[in-house]
């Protein structure tokens, strides 16, 4: 609810905040207008809540989901699908190794 009522939101840090999971970030998908979204070390964050963000925060163009330990590969293939289909570029920080 917050987050819909504030669509001139640009830039969010939410990093290290332990209770940050899916449910809060499917109430951020709904900031349309943002564009800087850092959710670093959040831990409760999984594919899903990544998945809703990408879906619905359609100017963003950097992302950061560093020690997102929930978030695999999975997530970051969705959100290289939609980078291509249409948003350009975007600049996104996972810190996490991949299954290489």
């Amino acid at each position: 609810m917050l987050f819909g009522s504030c669509p001139c939101l640009e830039d969010v840090d939410v990093s290290y905040c332990c209770e940050f999971g899916d449910r809060e970030a499917a109430a951020l998908s709904c900031a349309t207008g943002l564009r800087d979204l850092r959710m670093d070390k959040c831990l409760n964050v999984t594919d899903v809540g990544l998945a809703k963000i990408v879906v619905g925060c359609e100017k963003l163009e950097r992302l950061s989901v560093k020690c997102c330990l929930e978030i695999t590969d999975l997530g970051i293939e969705l959100l290289l699908k939609k980078c291509r289909r249409g948003r350009g570029r975007m600049g996104a920080a996972t810190g996490r190794p991949t299954g290489r």
